[in-house]
């Protein structure tokens, strides 16, 4: 099928772009044609140009980014020669002009791969091959709904090796709690079965094997994970736990197994492309906590083009967390910034109230953006109600609990959302939030060592820089102060310890233990 009057991107087998006359168009350089590849598959062919940018020099500085960028849209555009102006643009997006015709059926499914020859050697655009990969083969085979997306399956084959109700409870309770922290990732069908029983048809995008067993006062749990009817191999863990219910039913060491076991499961399971609003979601929540504007940025680009997939309640509570981010690191405290964030968190709230994720991220805009601690705190309830293992629901649980007063709870759910996030790449949040517990309780020594390990683990990382340096000023080491400072004004240009003193400056933890009329003096000349 040729176009008349337009380019026709041949997208299976050999990746070509062909003239209305028949001449070969296709672009020299793998990014460039990258560059018409990504644009191809996108929703009306047109993608921010950040996105794009992202997925083509993912590995490499914005500067330098930006700079590489251009010069492929540049060769792209004399590459195209007559043909040039079906690509359009403007300051913010690039987009595929009409008639551009895209033919991507040829005889041989399953044999020729979608872009099979383009070689783009990037991470991110990778992952994003092999996910289109998967969605058109499974579009494009025998009974694959003709376009109609089906959630992806996860499968759960639980097995307790031990007799007794405390065994065949212990398997339940396991089980249970890793398919709801499944299902909170979004549009995810999880399916629970015996060993023996019949395999699932088709074969789910991951199986995931719990062995279990009581022995010797102990509680064991084996767990591998495979991707796909050819069941490569993902990952493999191992929990033992005293047998003791409380230590099991009230401990964090569940779920922070979990929370591993699903996090490697998904991320190095490179056939897992069906899964592609949950890994790009959490790939683009990280970029919230670097400290770089850009990053929040690029993040909210990607959350706003994931808000109309099959994720968008969680897509929209990113939006509005990142508003908060926003505020909170990069001081935009006008009120448009305060509505953007509860405006986007009552439309996820709206989508998916009873995704704990969801839940919990619009508890803390309320609380922190709007003042609203009522809400927040039954926002809180409802996230923790529907996943009392999710490291999300507890951490705003404890923000809840220390702007109520209520200190002793708020320290004790702090010490537990930490140690059940010891799996997620932004763990250094939970230490904070555990040292402002502290901090509340009076216990300075316990605080400064908790924000250091914050920091270690993320340098850039702002509201452990400005704490390091407020403690250090209270303790009277205004040299150890004077470095935290120093490295503060390389992420918040223009800081000065001064700066501390605002009653709208992000140390409210300070203010709040009556350390704020100290910090003031121990800043004074």
């Amino acid at each position: 099928m040729e176009a008349k009057d337009g380019l026709t991107l041949h997208l299976r087998g050999s990746f070509r772009v062909v003239g209305p006359d028949g001449s070969d168009r296709t672009p020299r350089g793998s990014k460039e044609r990258g560059l018409l590849a990504l644009l191809a598959f996108a929703p009306e062919h047109r993608r921010p140009r950040i996105w794009l940018q992202d997925k083509l020099w993912s590995d490499r500085a914005p500067e330098q980014a930006a700079t590489s960028f251009r010069r492929a849209l540049c060769n792209l555009r004399k590459d195209l020669g007559d043909d040039v102006g079906l690509l359009g643009s403007d300051r913010l997006n690039l987009w595929l002009e009409p008639p551009v015709t895209l033919e991507r059926h040829v005889p041989l499914i399953g044999v020729s791969d979608v872009l099979e020859d383009l070689d783009v050697r990037d991470p991110e655009f990778e992952d994003w091959l092999r996910e289109i990969r998967s969605v058109e083969d499974a579009t494009a085979a025998p009974g694959g709904g003709g376009g109609t997306r089906t959630a992806p399956v996860v499968s759960i084959v639980s097995q307790s090796n031990s007799e007794g109700p405390e065994a065949s409870f212990l398997s339940t309770y396991f089980t249970d709690s890793l398919a709801s922290r499944l299902k909170a990732l979004g549009d995810v069908e999880v399916r629970v079965r015996a060993p023996g029983g019949a395999p699932d048809k088709p074969p789910p995008l991951a199986q995931i094997e719990v062995d279990s067993m009581v022995d010797a006062g102990g509680w064991y749990v084996n767990l591998r994970s495979f991707a796909g009817a050819r069941r490569q191999f993902l990952w493999s863990g191992r929990l033992h736990l005293p047998m003791n219910f409380q230590v099991i039913w009230e401990g964090p060491e569940m779920s922070a197994f979990i929370g591993r076991a699903v996090s490697a499961t998904l991320e190095r399971g490179a056939t897992l492309q069906a899964l592609p609003s949950y890994i790009s979601l959490q790939l683009a929540a990280r970029r919230l906590f670097t400290g770089r504007r850009d990053d929040l940025e690029r993040a909210d680009a990607e959350f706003e083009e994931a808000q109309h997939g099959d994720a968008s309640g969680v897509a929209l509570a990113w939006r509005a967390f990142a508003r908060l981010t926003d505020a909170l690191e990069f001081g935009r405290h006008d009120a448009q910034c305060a509505d953007e964030a509860a405006g986007f968190a009552d439309e996820a709230l709206a989508q998916a109230r009873h995704n704990p994720l969801v839940a919990a991220l619009a508890a803390q805009v309320y609380m922190k953006l709007r003042g609203d601690h009522d809400y927040g705190h039954y926002l809180a309830t409802v996230a923790v109600e529907n996943c009392d293992q999710n490291p999300y629901a507890l951490h705003a649980m404890s923000q809840a609990a220390m702007f109520r007063g209520d200190f002793v709870e708020g320290h004790r759910l702090a010490a537990w959302s930490r140690r059940a996030a010891s799996s997620l790449p932004n763990a250094f949040c939970w230490d904070f939030q555990n040292a402002l517990a502290a901090l509340s309780l009076g216990r300075r020594e316990e605080a400064e060592r908790l924000v250091y390990a914050s920091h270690v683990k993320a340098p850039a990382y702002r509201p452990a820089l400005r704490y390091l340096c407020a403690l250090s000023l209270l303790d009277g080491d205004r040299p150890r102060a004077d470095r935290f400072a120093e490295r503060l004004t390389r992420v918040e240009p223009g800081f000065t310890p001064q700066a501390l003193t605002q009653p709208d400056y992000p140390i409210d933890t300070l203010r709040l233990v009556g350390l704020g009329g100290a910090l003031a003096d121990a800043i004074a000349p």
